[in-house]
């Protein structure tokens, strides 16, 4: 969900839902690598930047229902539950202001195979928020042109096999976290399911 408030009249933040997942759920986290940054950036710390309460600017008041008229609210983005499937995208192209694309970010994201822990990041106090890795798709180039490749996980035997083109390999599981990776796909484990 995402709450908006502009305060008026000590109002708590007006709410609407914006990600409730029932099967699945897409989102863009943000994963740009700011000067002093690690080397590699941890997926959990794109998620925490991804629901971090911003300040809207004046270009975009926001409509408060309450006091009727155009403010500079805060806004914060929640997930209230959480899908079978998660599938993330992450933000490896940045714009400037007028929305032009100018450069591709390169940030090594740190993601885990197996064990990905959203329990802190979902508002409805699910347990079962442990997702293992199946897929990546990789993007490799610029912005002018690139490169896709892909990684996945057999469902029967477990082993990992690199896509690239129309050449199929099997992939080690610790060579699959790489600087290309632009979209992940996880899938829930089931409940009393071991690592």
């Amino acid at each position: 969900s995402t709450a908006f408030g502009c305060g008026a009249g000590g109002q708590p933040p007006y709410s609407r839902s914006l990600l409730d997942a029932d099967s699945a759920a897409a989102t863009s986290l943000p994963c740009s690598k700011h000067s002093g940054a690690p080397d590699k950036v941890p997926l959990l710390d794109c998620f925490d930047l991804f629901g971090k309460e911003e300040v809207l600017d004046e270009a975009n008041a926001w409509y408060c229902p309450r006091c009727r008229e155009h403010r500079q609210a805060r806004q914060k983005l929640q997930v209230w539950s959480l899908p079978p499937v998660l599938i993330i995208q992450l933000k490896r192209f940045t714009a400037d202001a007028t929305g032009r694309w100018r450069r591709k970010l390169d940030s090594m994201i740190d993601f885990p195979v197996r064990g990905l822990d959203l329990s802190r990041h979902c508002l409805s106090g699910d347990d079962a928020a442990l997702y293992d890795l199946r897929a990546v798709c990789n993007h490799y180039g610029g912005l002018s042109s690139g490169h896709y490749t892909a990684f996945a996980k057999h469902s029967e035997s477990g082993a990992w096999h690199d896509f690239n083109d129309a050449h199929v390999s099997t992939a080690r599981a610790d060579g699959i976290v790489t600087s290309g990776a632009y979209v992940l796909i996880y899938e829930r484990r089931a409940e009393g399911e071991s690592e």
